[in-house]
C-alpha cells in the first residue's frame, strides 16, 4: 500500500478508491474483531490467549489481542462502541472520495445516481453517528454491497452483459 493518500476527480476513479477503504487494512482488523466478539466469551479468552489449547494460534492473535486489551477499555470495555469507532474512521477515510464524485448527468436521476447517494449518505452516517444508530459491522457489509450494486448498474447502463458465477 502506498505511503501516500491517493485522490483525484472521477466517477468510476473514485468508486474505485472508495471500495478500496472497504477492503484495507483496517477492513481486515475490523472483520477479525467482529468475528471475535460473535464468539462466546469462553471462546473469546481462547482466542487472546497467548497460548490456545483449542488451535487458536494465528498470525493475528497479536493484533487482536492488543485491540481487546489496549483499545476496548478506553471505550469503557464496550467493545461495540470501540467497533463503531473503527467503523466510523473507516468510512471517514472513504468519504472524501465520494465527495469528488462525478457522475455523469444522465445519470444523477437514474439508479446509479440515486445508489451513489445512498452510498453517501450511510457512508456519512456511519462518519458522524447519532446516538440512537452507531454504526455495526453490518454497516460495512451493505456499504460492500451497494458499490456492487452500481457496478452491475454500471455494467447494464453500458450495455455490458454480466454473468455471475459461483463456485464450490
Amino acid at each position: 500500500m502506498s505511503k501516500y493518500s491517493e485522490f483525484g476527480r472521477g466517477f468510476i476513479y473514485n468508486l474505485l478508491l472508495y471500495n478500496k477503504h472497504l477492503y484495507d487494512d483496517r477492513a481486515e482488523r475490523i472483520s477479525l474483531y467482529n468475528a471475535i466478539l460473535q464468539k462466546s466469551p469462553e471462546e473469546q479468552k481462547e482466542i487472546l490467549a497467548d497460548s490456545s489449547k483449542l488451535g487458536y494460534n494465528y498470525s493475528w492473535n497479536a493484533k487482536a489481542k492488543f485491540w481487546f486489551e489496549e483499545i476496548v477499555p478506553t471505550w469503557n470495555n464496550n467493545a461495540k462502541i470501540a467497533l463503531a469507532s473503527e467503523l466510523g474512521f473507516l468510512a471517514l477515510g472513504a468519504l472524501d472520495h465520494l465527495k469528488e464524485i462525478h457522475i455523469p448527468k444522465n445519470w444523477i436521476d437514474h439508479t446509479i445516481g440515486i445508489k451513489i447517494q445512498k452510498l453517501r449518505d450511510k457512508t456519512h452516517a456511519m462518519c458522524f453517528p447519532s446516538p440512537n444508530k452507531i454504526p455495526t459491522y453490518q454497516d460495512l457489509l451493505e456499504l460492500r454491497e451497494l458499490v456492487y450494486q452500481i457496478v452491475l448498474a454500471i455494467d447494464k447502463e453500458l450495455n455490458v452483459e454480466t454473468q455471475e458465477a459461483k463456485y464450490d
